[in-house]
């Protein structure tokens, strides 16, 4: 989503008075089904649009937990996808590998369970909240404290 990375991207600047300009991009694919799979064309789009308009914002892309059908998927979408991108796009499966890659990235206060064993960070959100009340360059945890 668009919207969620360019929050991303002013938090950060904001949070590091501008000298970290990069954002971690985590997608919990544990749920993923043929169900609720990702049109190729949105996928591409998608691609397109980050490789495009982002080319130096991405640090890393953590696919967290991706089934078979969903690493099928994205071996299909690979060939279209620039090769600096590829080399930021990491597929995470199992407690050791997150702990392992993203474990040393990602604190746990800041982290859902999904992510890492331990993660602390609540994983329900109040979308009015996020949308309506919560400052543009502020991560609802912030406003949730201050």
């Amino acid at each position: 989503n668009i919207y969620t990375l360019e929050r991303a991207i002013a938090c950060t600047e904001r949070a590091t008075d501008g000298e970290i300009e990069k954002v971690i991009a985590i997608f919990d694919l544990g749920q993923y089904s043929n169900k609720v799979r990702t049109p190729l064309t949105l996928s591409k789009d998608i691609t397109f649009c980050l490789r495009d308009h982002y080319p130096e914002r991405l640090e890393k892309v953590f696919m967290i937990d991706a089934p078979f059908l969903f690493r099928a998927f994205y071996n299909l979408v690979y060939p279209f996808i620039d090769n600096d991108t590829k080399q930021k796009i990491v597929f995470v499966t199992g407690d050791k590998e997150k702990e392992e890659k993203l474990g040393n990235m990602i604190s746990k206060d800041q982290s859902m369970l999904f992510m890492q064993p331990g993660g602390e960070m609540d994983t329900d959100l109040d979308m009015k909240a996020y949308l309506y009340e919560t400052p543009f360059d502020f991560t609802c945890e912030e406003e949730r404290n201050e």
